[in-house]
Order: C-alpha cells, then structure tokens, then sequence
C-alpha cells in the first residue's frame, strides 16, 4: 500500500505491528493491516501480506488482535503558551537558576503575549528538532490560573495562528472544564464540551442540527 521512497528498504525492519485496523489517516481515509518500522521511521504500511517480507529474525513482531493503530496520537505533553512565556527561565537547566527560581505568578495577561509566548516556543521547539506536541489543561477551567498561560484564550490564538500558518508545530489542543490539579466533576466537563462543540459549530457555519454535540 505504501513504501516510502525516500527510505532504503532495510532488511529486515526492527518493529512490525500486523493483525489490526492501521488508519493512515490520509485524504482519502485509508486503512492498512499491517506497518514496518525501521530506524524510528514507518517505512511500509499495507497488507499483512505486504509487510511479511519485511520481518527478520530480529524483527520485533507485535501482533494486534484487531486493535488500532493511529499515527501521532502520543504527542509530547509540553505546555507551549507558558514555555514560551518563562523562557529562559525553565525548571530544569537553566542558564542562571536562581533568576529562575524568582519567576513566579502573572507570566502572560493580554492577547499580544500569549500570542508571543506560543510563537516563542514554537521558534525553540523548531530548533530541538520538535515538529508536534500536545497543548493540554486550556482554560475556561484556568482563566483565572495564577500564570495566565492555561486561560482559554490560548486556544482561540491556536486557531488564529493555524489559519495565518504561523504554526511550526502540529498543535494537539486539549480544554480544561475543571480546575487544573484541582476539583471538577462530570456534568463540568459534559457541559464544557458541548460549549465548546457548538462554539465550533458557529465558527465554521455549520447549522447546529448537523450532527449532535456530545
């Protein structure tokens, strides 16, 4: 099904996972049985039949029993908008840590600075080699979070970037309903979600009887 040219074909590959449902998640919504890996890289998707050749001696077969396999789900947990607002002043490995250990409260309070703080991030992250990452715990349960990186404005900045392709990163966003580290409870999230499932709708003009929000 698929054999990336630009990688020489190894013999054999070092992981195969086989006997599952593989979404490539391409335009056309294709699904394989089988994926070869080889020096960190997918190199073959397809078949079982296809990707047999591929397993060795050494190959680690890892058989799926029907269970899927989704590309990218995994993404580093790496809080971008507040990285980008203490930077250089981390945790860990600072360049001067005691000027670190004195960062503390409001790091970010307008648009303009959230919105330089996740472009920040995104120009390191770019020079580590860092091409995706998970954004999660956004507000509305952090908009009045000690640091103001979590608030719920970040996620409308993600969007505004994305649309401008201003992103250097694939951004996975996950909203917070509850109080990050803190109480929440079901209905909180239920109600979030189909908040934010119909801001959605509105933004893209979908009529809101098109589907059912969760």
């Amino acid at each position: 099904m698929m054999q990336p040219a630009d990688f020489p074909r190894p013999t054999p590959a070092d992981l195969v996972l086989r006997g599952g449902s593989v979404l490539v998640l391409d335009p056309t919504g294709s699904r394989a049985q089988a994926v070869a890996v080889a020096a960190g890289r997918i190199v073959a998707v397809g078949s079982a039949e296809e990707i047999s050749p591929w397993i060795g001696e050494a190959t680690r077969v890892i058989e799926l029993a029907g269970r899927a396999v989704i590309p990218g789900i995994n993404d580093s947990h790496l809080h971008g908008s507040w990285l980008g607002a203490r930077w250089p002043h981390t945790f860990f490995g600072a360049e001067d840590p005691e000027a670190a250990a004195q960062v503390s409260g409001v790091l970010v309070s307008t648009r303009a600075e959230r919105r330089e703080a996740i472009l920040r991030a995104g120009r390191l992250l770019t020079e580590l080699g860092i091409t995706s990452y998970t954004e999660p715990g956004i507000g509305p349960g952090e908009d009045e979070g000690e640091t103001g990186s979590f608030h719920s404005e970040v996620l409308d900045i993600y969007r505004e970037l994305a649309l401008e392709g201003a992103l250097l990163q694939r951004i996975t966003a996950l909203a917070l309903y509850g109080i990050l580290d803190g109480p929440s409870d079901l209905a909180t999230v239920l109600r979030g979600i189909r908040g934010s499932v119909s801001e959605v709708l509105m933004r893209v003009q979908i009529p809101r009887g098109f589907g059912s929000p969760v």
